[in-house]
């Protein structure tokens, strides 16, 4: 399937929320840990709820920097364990640990995740220096009808967000 998603930022996570009559709203929270080697992050998600593996090609555009989501269990102690020792065989090195609350805003076959508190240099304008990093995703077999749909919702939500450094990306699973 492709998977088109738009990438922002916002300062407060209330902009989103005036879309709670737009969309239905669920809230997840994990632990995320990052490993890095060269241009590529590898993201590790843990949740007791989470339940499958889950490889996504993504870019940060803010760095150019390519990365892979994993997604694992965390009762999975075994799986955990040869995953961590698999990146150390290949010198990826252990970056942070972040706890993550996720805010999942969903509409048809569009969605709009409010994922990370972030704190960045990149991003600090007006004094305001914490932002949420915001993905809006489409999801549909079809580019033409995730374009259609991004002109349609996209358009909505500019006006509350005021989307900073907005682009689109593609990629299939």
């Amino acid at each position: 399937m492709l998977e088109c998603a738009l990438y922002s930022y916002v300062s407060s996570l209330e902009e989103i929320k005036r879309f709670r009559k737009m969309f239905k709203e669920d809230v997840y929270e994990y632990n995320e840990l990052v490993y890095s080697k060269n241009d590529t992050l590898i993201i590790i998600r843990t949740n007791e709820k989470i339940t499958k593996i889950i490889k996504k090609k993504q870019v940060d555009k803010n760095k150019n920097r390519k990365y892979v989501i994993h997604v694992v269990e965390m009762s999975e102690a075994d799986s955990f364990e040869n995953l961590i020792q698999f990146l150390d065989l290949f010198n990826y090195k252990f970056i942070n640990k972040t706890e993550v609350k996720e805010h999942l805003f969903t509409s048809e076959n569009f969605y709009v995740s409010v994922s990370k508190e972030i704190n960045d240099q990149h991003l600090k304008t007006n004094n305001i220096d914490k932002y949420w990093l915001v993905k809006a995703f489409s999801l549909s077999d079809n580019l033409q009808t995730a374009e259609q749909v991004f002109n349609s919702k996209i358009s909505n939500l500019e006006g509350f967000l005021e989307f900073k450094k907005v682009e689109v990306k593609c990629f299939d699973d």
